[in-house]
């Protein structure tokens, strides 16, 4: 399927075997906050499918991914991971060859790949991996808790904060969420330029909105007297 993107880059997951000889990897997405320690993630054991990964808190199982008519047989009720973080044990994953069964569900049926390549990699390992703890990629974090509620984690780093949601990436639209606030000043010291014409505008239009919202009380007050 086509990424709606600039890139394709998340195929490049699915060439990891070909591209490195490290026996143990830890697969980020780029819009990922890392804040809690990854370390152990490399000593953990790992389900004989070779992946480690957590629940994608609105789909939860393969089933809510799945098209009507898909020709090969899978566990609806089976879990679904998000595939933005992954602990990889990359001998197993060669040994059952993992990744090459994905590439071939890509290929030959790209209308039932509805989230790209995490579709056919969930469809071929078919709940047969090793679940991580939420807070190794806490997803979606502006749906699931308060800015006051994320005061905490972000100062104990207890959490890696993923912003998997299309309208909540920090670099694509503005807002003053303390984690979103945090990548950009990492962002900012990565790469001084990043800030596009969409996020400026974006930007504009919520400090307005702040602006007018700090005098409503006043209007109504206003009017209130005449």
């Amino acid at each position: 399927p086509k990424f709606p993107g600039a890139t394709q880059l998340t195929y490049a997951r699915l060439l990891l075997p070909d591209l490195t000889k490290c026996p143990r990897l830890l697969y980020l997405d780029s819009d990922i906050l890392v804040l809690k320690s990854v370390a152990p993630l490399f000593e953990m054991e790992i389900h004989d499918s070779g992946i480690a990964g957590a629940i994608e808190p609105g789909i939860r199982t393969i089933g809510a991914d799945l098209k009507e008519g898909f020709p090969i047989s899978v566990n609806p009720d089976a879990p679904y991971f998000n595939a933005g973080f992954l602990v990889l044990d990359m001998d197993k994953i060669k040994r059952n060859g993992l990744f090459e069964k994905a590439l071939s569900i890509l290929n030959q049926y790209p209308q039932f790949c509805r989230i790209y390549d995490q579709s056919p990699l969930n469809f071929v390992v078919n709940g047969d991996f090793t679940v991580l703890e939420p807070e190794n990629d806490f997803q979606n974090s502006r749906y699931y808790q308060s800015p006051v509620g994320f005061l905490r984690p972000l100062g104990t780093r207890s959490i890696n904060i993923h912003f998997i949601a299309p309208k909540c990436k920090p670099w694509q639209k503005f807002s003053t969420h303390p984690a979103d606030t945090m990548f950009r000043i990492l962002l900012d010291e990565i790469c001084p330029r990043w800030r596009t014409r969409e996020f400026k505008k974006s930007e504009i239009k919520t400090r307005l909105r702040m602006f007018f919202l700090h005098l409503y009380p006043f209007l109504f007050r206003a009017r209130s007297m005449l």
